[in-house]
């Protein structure tokens, strides 16, 4: 398990283990709901948004936040809701989409992002111009400039 990538036990009706999770990282883990209760609403806890949201990330020089669905996909009302709210504070998102396939998660997953023009150049000139595939899973359709 690593950033980025789901657990194992996760299942869209949460963590199959929850009850004999590990200490390290499950029981010390602390997404930004529970970080930043002012920023993040009630409605934004994980199992009610259908996300987890994690702040102070990094994507190369860009401090980011990124959300990963607790299913396949993050609902639109909660992605909206995290696109304003990243707008507001001038910082990217990436978030995720997961690959599914006859009920069971592939790890294939699917990053995309919204952010300001010049974050959008800098994913830009890496996948586009560096071809740099490995550095990230993002491609031209992927991003989009805060609307």
């Amino acid at each position: 398990m690593y950033a980025g990538k789901a657990c194992a036990h996760c299942r869209s009706e949460g963590c199959a283990i929850y009850e004999t999770r590990p200490e390290q990282p499950c029981r010390t883990f602390e997404c930004a709901w529970l970080q930043d209760e002012e920023a993040f609403p009630e409605e934004m806890r994980p199992d009610q948004c259908g996300a987890i949201v994690l702040s102070a990330r990094y994507w190369r020089e860009w401090n980011v936040m990124r959300a990963m669905p607790v299913g396949p996909t993050i609902p639109d009302a909660t992605l909206e809701w995290l696109r304003l709210h990243t707008k507001s504070e001038e910082m990217p998102l990436i978030f995720y989409e997961r690959g599914f396939v006859d009920g069971a998660y592939t790890h294939t997953d699917r990053q995309r992002a919204y952010g300001s023009p010049e974050f959008a150049a800098a994913i830009q000139e890496v996948v586009l111009r560096l071809g740099d595939t490995n550095e990230t899973a993002f491609t031209a359709d992927d991003v989009v400039k805060f609307s």
